[in-house]
């Protein structure tokens, strides 16, 4: 039986997402070497080249999890992926998404949105 998160990770690369493993947490820990003091939880990739290792290889996708099985999975965005991730932070956003959209010319992007 396939791991979930490497099962999710490798449909993500079929679908032709770059993919990298990200640290995970456990009981407010990071699986980071800073731990309980990490700044950045389960949100920093594990690779030392960070997203720049991002793939859709299903070989070292599969050797990833191997090694890391409860790695949370990261996505590449940006201009290498055509990805654009617009995050609402409310209240200190008084706009919208339709504002943002607007502003950064983004109507004919494919946008993901949370």
């Amino acid at each position: 039986m396939l791991n979930k998160l490497l099962e999710a990770a490798l449909n993500y690369a079929a679908n032709g997402f770059l993919v990298f493993p990200v640290h995970s947490v456990s009981n407010g820990v990071c699986s980071c070497y800073l731990k309980t003091e990490c700044k950045n939880k389960g949100k920093h990739p594990r690779p030392s080249n960070g997203f720049k290792s991002a793939t859709t290889d299903g070989n070292i996708i599969d050797k990833w999890w191997s090694v890391w099985p409860e790695a949370n999975i990261g996505v590449c965005t940006g201009k290498e992926s055509g990805i654009i991730v617009l995050d609402l932070d409310a209240p200190k956003n008084n706009g919208t998404i339709d504002d943002l959209i607007k502003k950064h010319n983004l109507e004919n992007e494919k946008t993901l949105m949370s």
